[in-house]
């Protein structure tokens, strides 16, 4: 036990970085949507998250990106609600959206949709077993951990573009600081080379 050693995920910070979009969605959640937790998560999105944002933003648009939906999360589709099942392209998912959100209540591991999110420089706002492995908050991105908290943190990043741009810059500097293939790399390379 003493020699066993775990190395993080890590982001392409090459690949995986801000681009110069226009924003047309609110509200993003993406993963492989087959996945029981995401599937949840996406429900608790749709059904219990969006309406409370309505209240304040009626037109708010959420986008669903993830391969192998199953029949309820294709059900969600909706005016305002696109579910895209795979794309080919995940990053530019990211760098249409205003906000990242999520709303995830059971699972585990590193939670690389939060990697990429951040590392892209969207603002993101997440349950606390989302933040679990990564450590992310209070800096990097909102811990909200019912649909109350979670609408009221995505309502405020929507109404000041200045607190979600820091946020956003925030959460890109976390990424960058501990989770980028390099550091990964590094520490692989130490666990390797050690007797």
């Amino acid at each position: 036990r003493a020699r066993i050693a775990v190395v993080p995920n890590g982001v392409d910070l090459e690949t995986v970085r801000p681009r110069s979009t226009p924003t047309d969605i609110d509200l993003l959640f993406v993963g492989n949507m087959g996945y029981p937790p995401n599937a949840d998560a996406a429900e608790v999105l749709v059904r219990e998250v969006l309406p409370l944002v309505r209240e304040r933003y009626p037109q708010a648009r959420v986008l669903i990106a993830g391969a192998t939906p199953t029949a309820r999360v294709r059900r969600l589709a909706g005016i305002g609600i696109e579910v895209t099942g795979w794309v080919d392209d995940i990053a530019a998912c990211y760098a249409r959206t205003r906000v990242f959100v999520n709303p995830m209540r059971f699972g585990t591991g590193l939670q690389n949709k939060l990697l990429q999110a951040m590392a892209m420089g969207v603002p993101c706002v997440s349950t606390p077993m989302g933040d679990r492995a990564l450590r992310a908050a209070p800096d990097g991105l909102r811990i909200a951990a019912d649909r109350e908290t979670l609408a009221a943190a995505c309502v405020e990043l929507l109404a000041d573009p200045v607190a979600a741009l820091e946020l956003g810059l925030a959460g890109q500097r976390f990424v960058a600081s501990n989770y980028g293939w390099s550091n990964a790399v590094g520490q692989l390379e130490r666990v390797l080379l050690s007797p």
